[in-house]
């Protein structure tokens, strides 16, 4: 069984995802807002090199809760504290981008993102993200390659 909040799993159809753990049972676990990890090569001026990036399992689910059967996992690991925040980044970007997709969101949609910040990052926290917070992230939101890791 894990005992992190974070897992990476691979799946025997070759996906490598991240995801927040919500329950795991003998045969199934079930995560929150998974990442898939893709990677790709970067051009750089000392050459090529590999590069990875999070990027959202499935962009057209209605929700963002995921069960996966063990049975068709080649592994369960707990995620690399170091990963983590790279982690919380992409998820971050994901909802940013959900909310720019809808510039007139209401009070309740911004709600609705801003509690799943929290449910990701747990509600007990003394950091937990207020609204104006989330508000404040959405009007900095900029692209860049914090997502990226490099190898």
């Amino acid at each position: 069984m894990i005992n992190s909040a974070y897992v990476t799993l691979k799946l025997i159809s070759g996906e490598e995802i991240v995801a927040a753990v919500m329950e795991e049972t003998e045969f199934e676990i079930t995560v929150m807002l998974p990442m898939q990890v893709k990677t790709y090569i970067k051009q750089g001026v000392m050459g090529q090199s590999e590069a990875v990036t999070l990027g959202p399992y499935s962009h057209f689910a209605s929700d963002d809760v995921f069960t996966f059967y063990k049975n068709q996992t080649i592994f369960i690991k707990e995620l690399e504290p170091n990963y983590i925040g790279y982690y919380e980044d992409a998820v971050d970007k994901h909802l940013g981008s959900l909310a720019e997709k809808a510039p007139d969101a209401s009070a309740d949609e911004i709600q609705q993102l801003v509690d799943k910040i929290n449910d990701l990052t747990g509600s007990n926290l003394d950091t937990k993200v207020t609204m104006e917070d989330e508000l404040d992230y959405l009007d900095n939101l900029s692209i860049d390659d914090k997502d990226k890791i490099l190898h």
